[in-house]
């Protein structure tokens, strides 16, 4: 499943002591919001999306981690009596970055991409010819970075006509 997710206010850096009190570096809202504490005791904000959405930043004093997922590739159909089987599709690609401070206080848009759909298998007694290929999964951006859609898996028997992915 593609996801988007970015981790700030709250790592190590996250936080800084201004009068005995912590005070996020970052705050945003948007995704699935979770709040946790590491071993350390620092707080930590993860936002997470599951499809495409707003990640809204008000404060942006510090860095932010983040890793984009793209949807992977559909596996192609199988052929023949015996059903030999296609070929898996491709992973969906990644971007990540665990400091990253280019991006202002504003609303950014993400936008996900899902798995590709697998391909139609051929009818008994037809051969590899007669199944469809799986198809590449979609891309995944965020920040102006793009996470590439994996490659669709090939048909069995065929010379190599899997699709490409990103």
């Amino acid at each position: 499943m593609p996801f988007l997710q970015t981790l700030g206010g709250g790592s190590v850096s996250g936080f800084r002591v201004t009068n005995n009190e912590y005070q996020a570096e970052v705050e945003a809202t948007g995704g699935i919001e979770y709040v946790w504490f590491d071993t350390d005791g620092y707080k930590h904000k993860t936002h997470m999306f599951m499809d495409n959405g707003n990640w809204v930043c008000t404060k942006n004093d510090g860095p932010i981690a983040f890793a984009l997922v793209a949807g992977g590739g559909g596996g192609a159909g199988g052929h023949d009596s015996d059903w030999f089987g296609g070929g898996g599709g491709g992973a969906g690609g990644v971007v990540y970055s665990t400091a990253y401070t280019n991006y202002t206080a504003t609303s950014h848009g993400s936008s996900l991409g899902g798995g590709g759909d697998g391909g139609v298998g051929a009818p008994q007694g037809q051969g590899p010819g007669g199944a469809n290929n799986g198809n590449t999964g979609g891309n995944t951006n965020f920040f102006g970075f793009q996470a590439n859609g994996g490659g669709g898996g090939g048909r069995s028997g065929t010379n190599n006509d899997a699709k490409d992915g990103g």
